[in-house]
C-alpha cells in the first residue's frame, strides 16, 4: 500500500469522499412523477372520438394513447398536446377505441399512466354528431 504524502495521512481522503458521498455530491432529490390525468371522458361521433380529461398540476402537456384490443398501445399525438382535449379522427365506426392520456412536464418528463387508471374508450357510429 502506498503511503499518503498529505501531513494528514490517509485520513483526509477518506473524510472528504465520505462527505461527498453524504451530500449526495449536489444532486437534490429525484422529482415524483406526475400523477395520471383523472376523469378521462371518451365520446364517439362518426368515424371519431373526442378524449377530454382533468388537468394536472405541473404538467405542461399530456400525450395521448389509442388501442383497439387494450394491450397494445401506441401514441396518436404527433405534437405536444397543450390542452385537455384531443380528437382522434378517420377511425371505423363500429370498432372500439380504447385511449389513457399522461402528463408531461417542463422537463420533459412523462408521468405514469394506464388504461385503468386514466383511461377510457368509445366506440364511432355512423351518423353520431356532437350535437
Amino acid at each position: 500500500m502506498r503511503e499518503s504524502k498529505t501531513p494528514f495521512g490517509p485520513v483526509l481522503p477518506l473524510a472528504l469522499a465520505t462527505l461527498i458521498l453524504a451530500l449526495g455530491c449536489g444532486a437534490s432529490a429525484p422529482t415524483p412523477p406526475l400523477q395520471s390525468p383523472a376523469d378521462v371522458r371518451c365520446d364517439a361521433y362518426d368515424q371519431a372520438v373526442l378524449v377530454t380529461w382533468n388537468a394536472v398540476p405541473d404538467a405542461v402537456s399530456y400525450n395521448v394513447y389509442r388501442s383497439t384490443d387494450s394491450t397494445t398501445w401506441e401514441r396518436i399525438n404527433t405534437e405536444a398536446v397543450e390542452q385537455t382535449r384531443y380528437g382522434d379522427g378517420s377511425l371505423d365506426n363500429g370498432t372500439t377505441y380504447y385511449y389513457y392520456v399522461t402528463a408531461v412536464d417542463s422537463s420533459g418528463r412523462e408521468g405514469l399512466g394506464n388504461y385503468e387508471t386514466s383511461g377510457g374508450s368509445a366506440t364511432p357510429e355512423e351518423g353520431a354528431c356532437p350535437c
